[in-house]
């Protein structure tokens, strides 16, 4: 097992084995490798700064009492526990729409046009969920994972099975299919509004 700038970003099918097996002596090193880099991202998700520490014990000791077993590439280990402890994280904020992230999503489709919409705000927002809603799972699996976990290109590639390259695909495919829905979805309206002044 490598370690770098203080966490470990390397791990091998041996120390996995190991994990596996319950090897106390592997889950402590492990445990002091990805400590601090989990507090970072509890202290940065929860509210209550006061549960960072109970996140970030409660998500280690699942991981090696359990989840671990879900686990074929070692190299995963960092990216799913991140992902374990933000999704714990969202559950504890009370906060379902986390993980739908709509929110970061808005900025990325929609742009500007919500500064011009004013009371029409929450059409916009209307049409974005709904053209959401019509993605392929697996798509927003990695729309939740990149714009709602913060993991990179990198990462949801490991755990994916996918390149970096193809994930970018993913994501850049899906923002432009979105906006192509809601660029339909706001000629219908305006349409609909003409026909019904014209009449």
């Amino acid at each position: 097992m490598k370690k770098s700038n203080g966490y470990s970003d390397v791990y091998d099918e041996d120390l996995l084995h190991r994990l596996k097996r319950r090897d106390h002596q592997t889950q402590l090193m492990v445990w002091r490798a990805e400590q601090d880099r989990l507090r970072y991202y509890a202290r940065r998700a929860l509210r209550c700064s006061s549960d960072v520490e109970g996140l970030v014990a409660d998500t280690l000791c699942d991981f090696f009492c359990c989840y671990v077993d879900r686990l074929r590439n070692p190299q995963a280990i960092s990216a799913y526990l991140r992902i374990m402890l933000v999704r714990r994280a969202t559950h504890q904020n009370n906060s379902a729409d986390q993980h739908i992230p709509l929110e970061c999503l808005q900025s990325e489709v929609i742009g500007d046009s919500l500064d011009d919409c004013g009371s029409d705000r929450s059409v916009w927002l209307g049409w974005l969920r709904a053209c959401y809603g019509l993605l392929r799972d697996n798509v927003k699996e990695t729309l939740k994972l990149y714009y709602g976990n913060n993991l990179t290109y990198h990462e949801i590639g490991r755990l994916q099975g996918k390149s970096k390259q193809a994930v970018g695909k993913v994501i850049l495919g899906s923002l432009k299919t979105l906006m192509r829905c809601i660029e339909r979805k706001r000629r219908k309206s305006a349409h609909a509004r003409r026909q019904v002044h014209g009449a």
